[in-house]
């Protein structure tokens, strides 16, 4: 039997459209995977204390480390949406739950919803700039053009953050830390006006309103939410200090090692002209 030219294009085509329609599976498995992690570990925590210190101490941690070593052995941590999806579910999540759980009590003031709005918002639009001006498109057709920039960040001492899928290059590091601190400050600001709501409250060299106890927290439904809720804002504020300061000493050995290069120069420079 002789098979025909056609044949094999057509098999061709078949075996193409199956692997688009799987890598579309794929990506929509992993966008619809974190939100659901995310809402049933926190509904989890909420049963009580230890499952609260279980979930969120023990089991969280092991799914991210987990997901991100299968992604590096797999090659495709610079590809998946799972963490950006996670990223985005942790914030919808959060604001939800405070809109929608914590305001109604009238506890909250205009002014103080207003400002943790703006933090938040503030915090998102610089990482949409820094991912409209950084993301490379991973999905292109073009392999050289991703190549060529791809190889252009790694000259610039680029570092990829799969929290918001995208390439920061030294040009943008001061942005992105900017809109860490704002994060960091939107977590905390947010978990201590949540707290001081359903928990009893002191006042602080009578000015700051902090959380005295939250021992009856777990007797409503609604309130045990918001609590587990603004542990989870304070553990991820807990991770963004850990990653600020390992950024900061980052870019201080980076700017004295760029100084004493500098002065290397001017040293080689100088003995050049008294030589001469």
């Amino acid at each position: 039997m002789v098979r025909l030219a056609g044949g094999g294009g057509g098999d061709r085509y078949e075996y193409d459209t199956n692997r688009l329609s799987w890598r579309t599976t794929k990506t929509w498995i992993e966008l619809l995977l974190a939100p659901i992690i995310v809402i049933t570990a926190l509904y989890t925590a909420s049963i009580g204390p230890i499952s609260t210190l279980v979930t969120l101490l023990a089991v969280l941690p092991t799914i991210i480390y987990s997901a991100r070593r299968y992604y590096l052995t797999i090659n495709r941590l610079t590809q998946t949406k799972f963490f950006l999806s996670w990223s985005i579910s942790t914030l919808v999540i959060l604001i939800s739950v405070f809109e929608l759980e914590v305001v109604p009590y009238l506890e909250i003031l205009i002014v103080e919803n207003f400002v943790l709005i703006l933090l938040t918002s503030s915090a998102v639009i610089l990482v949409l700039f820094i991912r409209k001006n950084q993301t490379v498109d991973n999905n292109s057709s073009n392999s050289l053009i991703q190549s060529h920039i791809i190889t252009n960040c790694d000259q610039i001492n680029c570092n990829y953050n799969y929290w918001i899928q995208s390439y920061i290059s030294n040009r943008f590091n001061s942005i992105y830390l900017i809109s860490q601190l704002l994060t960091l400050m939107a977590l905390i600001y947010g978990s201590q006006l949540t707290l001081t709501t359903i928990c009893h409250s002191s006042l602080m060299y009578q000015t700051i309103l902090i959380p005295e106890d939250c021992s009856d927290v777990y007797f409503d439904s609604d309130i045990k939410l918001c609590f587990v809720s603004s542990i989870y804002s304070l553990l991820i504020a807990a991770c963004i200090i850990l990653c600020l300061s390992k950024s900061l000493i980052k870019l201080w050995f980076f700017k004295k090692q760029t100084h004493v290069k500098y002065v290397q120069l001017n040293k080689f420079i100088e003995q050049l002209l008294s030589s001469r």
